[in-house]
């Protein structure tokens, strides 16, 4: 079978991604198959691709190439996104909405809407409120966004923000409480910065189930298993139980309960 390479370009705070069509652990059979299973098929839920298994695997990989090749496919986009609703990662399922957006710019909202509610639980909240307010524009490949995207075959991967300075009036403490300063922080792609408020504020307000809520999605995007580790240890000491969520991310990166 033909070796397939994609090669994604992107900004300057970005990485160079190699992807390859048929990765290491994919067999040349397996691949084969995907191709017989998914080429001329009309439907939009692929069952025969089991998550978790080498078809599965193979599946998104021989989509994948079909949107490298004709981005325009729309049936290849959403077969992808509905693999991925059913058994891929949720950064994975985001960059591939993120490519149907891109795919789609201005057109298609009834679309868009459909495979975004659809998708809707295995998204982080930041991420399904930055589509949802691109429901009717899209993405342009070139679009500057507030978080990584390593993993879409359209976008250029450009992260942060165009504006060099922002100018604030008075004495910068414009705003309501400290979630909305983290969310506009993010929204202007300081990430570190909006990390760092909301570190601050829980390390002062342990019980603060908001703030754990929206530090939680930053340590999930950013997969920084340092400060995580570091921020469960102090909730630990402070609190009884964990805030929502955290015991699901801590089993994930292994941090041990430091409870005597």
């Amino acid at each position: 079978m033909t070796h397939v390479e994609f090669v994604r370009s992107t900004g300057a705070q970005g990485s160079v991604q190699d992807a390859h069509a048929v990765p290491g652990d994919i067999s040349p059979d397996a691949a084969t198959e995907a191709y017989f299973g998914i080429e001329g098929n009309r439907h939009l839920f692929l069952r025969e691709a089991a998550p978790g298994a080498v078809l599965f695997n193979a599946s998104l990989a021989y989509l994948g190439h079909c949107i490298f090749d004709h981005p325009e496919d729309l049936r290849s986009h959403v077969q992808r996104i509905f693999l991925l609703i059913k058994g891929g990662e949720s950064d994975e399922l985001q960059d591939a909405l993120i490519d149907l957006f891109i795919a789609l710019g201005g057109k298609g909202r009834a679309l868009k809407r459909h495979v975004l509610d659809q998708a809707r639980l295995r998204l982080s909240h930041s991420a399904f409120t930055l589509l949802e307010q691109h429901l009717d524009d899209g993405f342009a490949p070139w679009e500057v966004l507030a978080f990584p995207v390593r993993l879409s075959l359209l976008s250029l991967g450009y992260c942060g923000t165009h504006e060099l300075v922002r100018r604030l009036d008075g004495d910068g403490a414009a705003y309501a409480n400290v979630v909305e300063e983290a969310r506009d922080r993010l929204a202007y792609g300081q990430v570190d910065a909006a990390r760092e408020v909301l570190e601050q504020a829980l390390r002062k307000t342990p019980g603060h189930a908001v703030v754990a809520a929206e530090l939680l999605e930053i340590y999930r995007h950013t997969k920084d298993t340092g400060r995580l580790v570091s921020m469960t240890r102090f909730l630990q000491g402070a609190l009884p139980v964990l805030p929502p969520g955290w015991h699901a991310l801590n089993d994930l990166h292994n941090v041990p309960d430091q409870r005597p």
